[in-house]
């Protein structure tokens, strides 16, 4: 990967707060030729560093749960199997078959192994998801536990936005 310049810094953290600016708005706004701003894009695009995607307000469109599923797996699958071809494969098709599963990854901490984010339109609907979760891995499992949030709750702090990482990304470029 190429080394970033400070222009695709904040090429970035324009982008992230609206995708949609041309390329010629973000020149004006970030004082550079239109094409400079069209080769740095294309550039970070290339380099997979860029993605493009929206994030619509979950609870309008029916979906009144996010869960997030922190998994502690079997110590003799930590160390053999979950390393195995079948496992990962099992996994992949798992995750592949729930599209409302959004995020997927191994990690460390609270004692768990991995974390999975998931949407859910009702209690129901995640109770189902969590059955048909430990049929599938419970032989594989030492533990699991959700913490459900409900997408309809006024204690919502801050809702899912990428405008907070851009100005993440601005505060650090000042810096």
């Amino acid at each position: 990967m190429k080394k970033l310049r400070l222009l695709d810094y904040k090429i970035i953290a324009e982008l992230i707060e609206n995708s949609k600016v041309s390329d010629r708005k973000l020149a004006n706004k970030l004082g550079v030729s239109q094409p400079t701003i069209t080769r740095r894009r294309a550039s970070l695009e290339k380099q997979g560093i860029l993605q493009y995607t929206a994030i619509p307000d979950f609870k309008k469109l029916g979906l009144s749960m996010m869960c997030f599923m922190f998994v502690a797996w079997q110590p003799e699958v930590r160390t053999r199997e979950r390393e195995s071809a079948d496992f990962a494969k099992k996994a992949a098709a798992f995750v592949k078959k729930h599209s409302n599963i959004v995020f997927v990854s191994t990690g460390q901490g609270l004692n768990k192994d991995g974390v999975a984010v998931s949407f859910h339109e009702s209690f129901g609907d995640y109770v189902k998801f969590r059955r048909e979760f430990e049929i599938e891995w419970g032989n594989y499992m030492a533990s699991m536990e959700s913490f459900l949030i409900s997408l309809g709750t006024d204690n919502i702090l801050k809702r899912p936005s990428s405008t907070y990482l851009a100005n993440y990304f601005r505060e650090k470029i000042r810096s």
